[in-house]
C-alpha cells in the first residue's frame, strides 16, 4: 500500500498521479499546487484515500477517473483550480467533509458512476454541484455565481441547506424516466430561484423549506 504524505508539490504536469489500478493507496496531508493539470488524479484505482490537503491553482483540484471506492474527504480545502475542486467522472468514488471554494467553473462535478457528495462545505464558485448521478446529501452550498445544486438524470438532492446562490437548486430533465427526488433541503435567500424544475416529468418535491 502507497503512503503519499506531508508533501509540497507544485510546478508540475500532474501534482500526484495514481494510475495502473493500485489499491489502498493513502493520500494525506499534502499541499498540491500550481500544476499545469490536476492536483491530484486518480485512474482506475480501488480504495484510494484523499484526506486532510490542501489542493489549489491546478487545473482540476481532485480528478477521480473510473476511481472504484475512493474516499475523498474528511478535510481536503480544495479552492482556486482553474476548472473546477473535485471531479468524479463514472466508478464510484465518496466525496465528503470538504471545503472547496473559489473554483473557476464547478465546486464539485459527479458524473455517471455511484457517487455520493455528502457533507461538504461548496461556496463561491459558479456552479456549487453538478451531479448526473449518484447522490448530492446534506451538503451545505452557498455564494455560487450560477446554480448551488444542479441535477442531471433523476439525480436525488437531499437534506441540502442552500442559499444565497442565483439558482438554489436546478432540475433539468433529459429521459422519460428522470424522476427526481429533492426532498428535505433548506433552500433560501437566492436572488433568481429556489427551486427550478426544466423538462421533468413526475418529480418528487418533498418536505423542502423554499
Amino acid at each position: 500500500d502507497a503512503i503519499i504524505t506531508a508533501n509540497v508539490i507544485y510546478d508540475n504536469n500532474y501534482g500526484i498521479y495514481i494510475g495502473s489500478y493500485p489499491e489502498d493507496t493513502l493520500i494525506e496531508g499534502n499541499t498540491v499546487h500550481d500544476n499545469q493539470y490536476d492536483g491530484v488524479y486518480l485512474s482506475r484505482d480501488t480504495n484510494t484515500t484523499v484526506r486532510g490537503n490542501t489542493i489549489y491553482s491546478n487545473s482540476w483540484g481532485v480528478y477521480a477517473y473510473y476511481s472504484n471506492g475512493a474516499e475523498i474527504g474528511d478535510g481536503n480545502v480544495v479552492y482556486a483550480n482553474r476548472s473546477g475542486g473535485i471531479n468524479a467522472y463514472d466508478g464510484s468514488a465518496n466525496i465528503f467533509g470538504n471545503e472547496v471554494f473559489q473554483n473557476s467553473a464547478y465546486g464539485i462535478y459527479l458524473y455517471h458512476g455511484t457517487h455520493t457528495a455528502q457533507d461538504n462545505e461548496v461556496h463561491g464558485n459558479v456552479t456549487g454541484i453538478q451531479a448526473s448521478s449518484g447522490r448530492v446529501e446534506d451538503n451545505r452550498v452557498y455564494n455560487n455565481s450560477n446554480a448551488g445544486i444542479y441535477l442531471y438524470y433523476g439525480t436525488p438532492a437531499l437534506g441540502n441547506v442552500v442559499y444565497s446562490n442565483s439558482i438554489g437548486i436546478q432540475a433539468q430533465g433529459h429521459q422519460v424516466a428522470d424522476i427526481f427526488r429533492i426532498e428535505n433541503n433548506l433552500v433560501y435567500a437566492n436572488t433568481n430561484h429556489g427551486i427550478w424544475l426544466g423538462n421533468v416529468v413526475g418529480p418528487q418535491v418533498v418536505n423542502n423549506t423554499v
